[in-house]
């Protein structure tokens, strides 16, 4: 029964899409990139504009990159939720605290190509069900290609969107140095867009699936395909929110399961400093968070939902 639990906390609670923040990350920094890796010859004048006779004529001499290819991201939070044992009936309200690190390194390969790595490990630990609490262990290894506008097919769905297939790995232990409840291998593949709206505004959207090529369980084995479609507002330099949905469905491989999962999400940042720690900027934020899922399976009993909602806070850099 722990086991079924602990999987179950997993797809609940665990990021709907792994990367998101990472991948994110990538694209904001290869779009800015594209024109570095490129840059001009040096007797490229800049486009006439208003005011020219003022200033004279102006040329480009160096263009500038703002790549970091390494992102940490440290973080402690702490939860409400309405139904911690994810139960169809009679649910038992619990709070608990999440603590997270997140390391990642995403560099040019060639062209636009980037290779991809990322390691994250979770804790969760419940006030009252102390035997719900587990560790979460996932890493990832790929490649994402970067879909130039004028290149790709359907430019207005896929161009300046990104294409990304990577091997992923993940561990679930009950609690701190506690035995092993299930490990999985599986490959990835995906899309995944940003697009700007207005100064600040943007929406995003993508798709995976991650397909189970060998769990420590058979029964619990089981693909993962999604579909997720989000807002993005950035408010000022330290502000910003964001909401979403995201629809899972989960295939079971060797039993006659199949769920769909439902989750609407919304989450507000707010940097409060700036620090330097060992030559390097980073960012110090508090977050709050409220997210509602929903479980429609097609076996009894496997129905359930949920709604949690908490914050915390953490500190952030890219180097």
């Amino acid at each position: 029964m722990l086991g079924v639990l602990l999987l179950a906390s997993v797809a609940s609670y665990a990021p709907a899409e792994p990367n998101d923040a990472q991948r994110d990350l990538a694209a904001n920094q290869r779009t800015s990139n594209i024109a570095a890796t490129n840059p001009p010859a040096l007797s490229e004048g800049i486009p006439a504009m208003e005011g020219d006779e003022e200033f004279g004529e102006q040329v480009i001499v160096e263009r500038v990159s703002n790549w970091y290819p390494f992102y940490l991201d440290v973080s402690v939070s702490g939860y409400r939720t309405t139904n911690a044992e994810l139960s169809d009936r009679n649910p038992k309200t619990d709070t608990y605290l999440r603590e997270s690190a997140v390391l990642s390194y995403t560099q040019n390969v060639s062209g636009n190509l980037l290779f991809d790595f990322g390691v994250e490990q979770e804790t969760y630990r419940y006030r009252n069900i102390r035997s719900l609490d587990f560790d979460y262990l996932r890493a990832h290894t790929g490649v994402m290609l970067y879909l130039q506008p004028d290149r790709a097919f359907f430019d207005t769905v896929f161009g300046n969107g990104f294409l990304f297939a990577n091997y992923s790995y993940y561990r679930v232990t009950d609690g701190l140095f506690g035995s092993e409840a299930f490990t999985n291998h599986s490959g990835e593949v995906g899309f995944q867009k940003s697009v700007p709206i207005i100064k600040g505004h943007q929406i995003y959207y993508g798709i995976s699936s991650d397909l189970s090529g060998k769990a420590s369980d058979r029964n619990f084995q089981r693909d993962e395909h999604r579909a997720y479609l989000g807002y993005f507002v950035e408010w000022t330099e330290d502000l910003s929110m964001r909401a979403g949905y995201v629809a899972t469905l989960f295939e079971f491989e060797n039993t006659p399961q199949s769920d769909w999962g439902h989750n609407l999400d919304a989450a507000i940042d707010l940097v409060v400093g700036r620090p330097e720690v060992l030559g390097q900027e980073c960012e110090i934020y508090l977050e709050g968070n409220a997210f509602f899922n929903l479980n429609d399976s097609n076996l009894a009993r496997q129905d359930y939902e949920y709604f949690n909602w908490g914050g915390g806070f953490g500190i952030r850099s890219s180097f």
